[in-house]
C-alpha cells in the first residue's frame, strides 16, 4: 500500500516537472530575438531530472507495461528535437537571424511528445486493450487459432461438441485476425515493386478465400465433417505461411530499391531542381512524387523491421526515425518550395537525411544477411539475362545493388565466417564492373557481360558460404500473378469484405503531404509573422500504431 503510495506521489511529481519543462518551452516562442540559450539549458536540465525519476519509477513498479514503448518514443523524440532546436538556435546568433520555421517546428514537436508523456503518466494505472498489432503478432495469432484444427486426430478429442462449438467461434476469430493481416499487407502492397504487387494480390486473394472456406467447416449444421475441417485449416495454414515468406522476399528487393531511391531522389537533389529556374514544373512534380513514393516504401519497410526485429534497442531506433519522417512529411518539401531560410532549409536537410542513415544502420542490425545474398544474386541474374536490352544507368543501378549488399557483408563478415579470399575477390569484381561501366559506350558489351558473369560467380561462392544456416524452401512456381484488369477485381473483393489497406500514424497526429498539401503561404505567413507562446498542446484520446513491442529506455 505503501509502495503504490509513493508511485501515485511520484506520478504527480513527474506532471509537475513536465508543466515546468513546457513554461520554460513557451520562452522560445516569445522574445526570440533574445531569448539566448539560457531558456534551453533550463529545460534540459529539467528534463534529465524527469528522465531520472522516471527511470527509477519503471524499475520499481510502472503500472501498465503497454505504455512504455511510448514513453521511450517520446523522450527519444525529444532528445532528437532538441539537438536539432539548439543547431537552429548556433545558426541564429551566427547569421544574426531568427530561422522561425525551424524553431517552431522543433519546439512544437517538443510540446507535442510532452503533453503525450502527461497523457501517458496520467492514464498509467488504466490498462487498455490493445488494438493493434504488428504483422508478425497477427500471424501468429492466426496460427495459433487454426493449430488445434490443422492437427486434428479424433483420438485427441474428449468431447467432440464441445470442440465443434469452439472450432465455430475460433473460425470468427482467425477470420478478424485474418482481416487485419491483409489489411496490412494491402498496405504493404501500395509501395511495394510493380511485378510484387500483383503476386501479393494473388496471394491476398488466396488467404482470404481459404479462411472464408474453413469458416464454413466450422458452421455447426448437418454437414460438419471434421476431416474436411482439417484439410481446410491446413490450406488456411499454409496460404498464410505462404503469404509470410513471400513478403519476407519481397521486402528485401524493396530494401535494395529503396535504396537506391535514397541517391536518386535525394533531398539535395530535389532542392536544387525546385530552386533551377530551368526545370520544367512536370518534372519537379514527377520528381517530388518519386522522392513520396520512396519515403512511403522506408515507413512500410520500418513497420515490417519492428516486426521482424528482436532488439529492443535497434527497434527503438527504428521507430524514432518513423515519427521523425512522420512529422517531416508535412514540412520539409513544402519548406523548400516556400523559398525558407537557407539556414532553416538546411537543418530540415541535415535531419532528414540523419534519419536515413539512423535508419540504414538500423536495417543493417535487422537484415538476415544470407537472405540479402540470395536476393541480390536473383536481382543481378535477372539484369543479366536482359542484358541487351540494357542501358548504362541500369548498369550502374544495378552495381549500386551490389554496393549496398557489400555494406551489409560488411557489417556481418567476422559473425558469418566468410572466407577473406572469397570475400576480396567478390569487392574486387564490383570494384571491377563499377570501372567498366564508366566507360559503357566505349568497350564492347560481351566484356561487360563477362564481367558481371565473374562477378555473380563471386557471389555464389559467397552464398555457399552461408548453406549451413536455415534456408527456406519457397515455391514461386505455385504462384500465378494475376493481370491488372484482376487486380482491380481483387481490390473490390477485399473492400467488399470490408478489408482496405491501414494506414496509422507512428506518433504524432498529422496528416499525409499528399492527402493534404500544406499551403506554401502559409509557410511564409509564418516565416514572416511574430510567434507567440502557444498554451497547451492538445491531443486527441489515442494515437493509433501498428507496431507493438517493449523496448528498453536509454537515459543519457
Amino acid at each position: 500500500m505503501n509502495e503504490l503510495r509513493i508511485v501515485e506521489n511520484s506520478m504527480d511529481i513527474l506532471i509537475l516537472d513536465l508543466k515546468s519543462c513546457q513554461n520554460i518551452i513557451y520562452e522560445g516562442f516569445k522574445n526570440a530575438r533574445t531569448s539566448g540559450f539560457t531558456w534551453l539549458g533550463s529545460v534540459c536540465k529539467l528534463f534529465k531530472d524527469f528522465c531520472s525519476k522516471l527511470h527509477t519509477i519503471l524499475q520499481l513498479d510502472w503500472p501498465n507495461n503497454d505504455s512504455i514503448e511510448d514513453v521511450c518514443l517520446c523522450l527519444t523524440q525529444i532528445t532528437t528535437c532538441v539537438l536539432y532546436l539548439e543547431k537552429t538556435l548556433i545558426l541564429e546568433k551566427q547569421y544574426r537571424k531568427i530561422l522561425t520555421i525551424s524553431r517552431q517546428h522543433f519546439l512544437n514537436r517538443i510540446l507535442w511528445c510532452m503533453s503525450r508523456l502527461k497523457t501517458l503518466i496520467l492514464g498509467s494505472k488504466i490498462v487498455y486493450p490493445r488494438k493493434d498489432h504488428d504483422f508478425v503478432e497477427l500471424m501468429d495469432e492466426a496460427l495459433d487459432l487454426i493449430a488445434p484444427y490443422s492437427d486434428f486426430t479424433g483420438g485427441s478429442v474428449t468431447n467432440i461438441t464441445e470442440f465443434n462449438a469452439e472450432a465455430m467461434f475460433d473460425s470468427k476469430k482467425v477470420r478478424q485476425v485474418v482481416d487485419f493481416l491483409l489489411g496490412q499487407t494491402l498496405s504493404y502492397a501500395n509501395v511495394a515493386l510493380s511485378k510484387d504487387k500483383k503476386i501479393l494480390g494473388t496471394l491476398c486473394q488466396n488467404v482470404l478465400k481459404e479462411c472464408m472456406a474453413f469458416e464454413k467447416t466450422c458452421l455447426l449444421d448437418k454437414n460438419l465433417n471434421e476431416s474436411e475441417r482439417c484439410l481446410q485449416a491446413s490450406l488456411l495454414e499454409s496460404s498464410l505461411c505462404h503469404l509470410e515468406d513471400f513478403i519476407n522476399e519481397s521486402l528485401l528487393r524493396l530494401i535494395f530499391e529503396t535504396y537506391l531511391g535514397y541517391r536518386k531522389y535525394s533531398v539535395e537533389k530535389l532542392k536544387e531542381l525546385i530552386e533551377s529556374p530551368l526545370t520544367l514544373e512536370s518534372i519537379l512534380d514527377e520528381t517530388i512524387a518519386d522522392f513520396d513514393v520512396n519515403v512511403d516504401r522506408t515507413t512500410q519497410i520500418g513497420v515490417f523491421a519492428i516486426a521482424f526485429a528482436t532488439n529492443s534497442k535497434v527497434k527503438t531506433k527504428v521507430r524514432n526515425v518513423l515519427a521523425s519522417l512522420e512529422s517531416l512529411d508535412s514540412f520539409l518539401i513544402p519548406s523548400l518550395q516556400a523559398n525558407s531560410n537557407h539556414e532553416t532549409n538546411q537543418i530540415f536537410i541535415a535531419h532528414f537525411n540523419k534519419e536515413i542513415q539512423d535508419f540504414q544502420n538500423a536495417l543493417e542490425e535487422i537484415i538476415d544477411c544470407p537472405a540479402f545474398c540470395r536476393s541480390y544474386i536473383a536481382i543481378l541474374q535477372d539484369f543479366i539475362d536482359n542484358f541487351q536490352g540494357s542501358t548504362k544507368v541500369e548498369l550502374e543501378d544495378i552495381l549500386f545493388k551490389g554496393r549496398i549488399f557489400h555494406r551489409q557483408l560488411e557489417k556481418n563478415f567476422e559473425k558469418l565466417k566468410v572466407e577473406r579470399i572469397k570475400y576480396d575477390k567478390f569487392l574486387m569484381m564490383l570494384e571491377e564492373c563499377e570501372a567498366i561501366s564508366k566507360f559503357y559506350y566505349q568497350v564492347d558489351k560481351s566484356k561487360i557481360l563477362k564481367r558481371l558473369k565473374i562477378f555473380k560467380s563471386t557471389l555464389k561462392k559467397i552464398e555457399v558460404e552461408f548453406v549451413a544456416l536455415e534456408k527456406k524452401d519457397n515455391n514461386d512456381e505455385a504462384i500465378f500473378p494475376m493481370t491488372s484488369g484482376e487486380v482491380a477485381e481483387s481490390i473490390k473483393m477485399f473492400e467488399s469484405c470490408g478489408i482496405s489497406p491501414q494506414r496509422n500514424s507512428i506518433l504524432y497526429q498529422t496528416k499525409n503531404r499528399t492527402d493534404t498539401k500544406v499551403s506554401i503561404n502559409e509557410l511564409k505567413s509564418v516565416q514572416s509573422s511574430t510567434q507567440k507562446p502557444r498554451k497547451e498542446v492538445k491531443l486527441k484520446s489515442s494515437v493509433k500504431r501498428r507496431e507493438y513491442f517493449v523496448v528498453d529506455l536509454i537515459f543519457v
